[in-house]
């Protein structure tokens, strides 16, 4: 099966998860075709592919056309879109009729209102996390699937010294605080431990 990603190609969540993806379908004898957007895009390293489309607009810059020549070129049975669900493209895709599938993995935060109109378009919406999931179900939505995932963790127990460091990326804070990165600040302080805290903002957006 061919499939295609539409997505970021860097070290950012989303990056990180579209590459383990990717990963998981090449080993099970899938053939995966990337369509990078954004400003930075990796290629070298674990980021190296045979099959990146490179485009360094923002994804809402992206051409209907493009895309569908891009899934016809690679006889792209599944497109996978990653967090951002780009309806434009998905009903320009269902309105020239092009036999591929549309996968939707959303990212809950950022679900607008508008979304659930249009979800039916999708032949699947993936969740990783139980409360998207539920939310789409009281919709009366049925194109919907929970799957469980996680990062792998190392086995086994580490002694810890009495004083550590601990640190935590906070980006950009995240969509509606997701990354918890006050509260993270707040719980190390009341431990009296020492933390490392990488954010793209100001201290005074942290308002701790």
């Amino acid at each position: 099966m061919n499939i295609g990603m539409i997505t970021l190609w860097n070290e950012s969540g989303l990056g990180y998860l579209s590459n383990h993806i990717a990963d998981i379908c090449e080993k099970n004898n899938h053939k995966t075709f990337i369509w990078a957007h954004g400003g930075e895009i990796k290629k070298t390293g674990e980021w190296a592919h045979s099959n990146i489309r490179e485009n360094r607009t923002l994804f809402s810059n992206i051409k209907p056309s493009d895309i569908l020549n891009w899934a016809k070129e690679n006889e792209i049975d599944v497109i996978l879109f990653m967090e951002t669900p780009l309806f434009d493209i998905v009903k320009f895709i269902r309105k020239e009729k092009f036999n591929t599938r549309l996968f939707w993995f959303p990212m809950i935060e950022s679900v607008k209102e508008t979304d659930f109109d249009d979800a039916f378009l999708f032949d699947k919406i993936i969740f990783f996390v139980k409360a998207g999931f539920d939310s789409f179900h009281r919709r009366g939505l049925t194109n919907i699937y929970y799957l469980r995932y996680r990062p792998s963790i190392p086995s086994g127990t580490q002694k810890l010294d009495k004083e550590y460091m601990f640190s935590h990326i906070g980006g950009r804070l995240g969509v509606k605080g997701r990354k918890s990165t006050v509260e993270v600040i707040k719980a190390m302080g009341m431990l009296g431990e020492k933390s490392i805290v990488s954010v793209q903002v100001g201290k005074d957006k942290l308002n701790t």
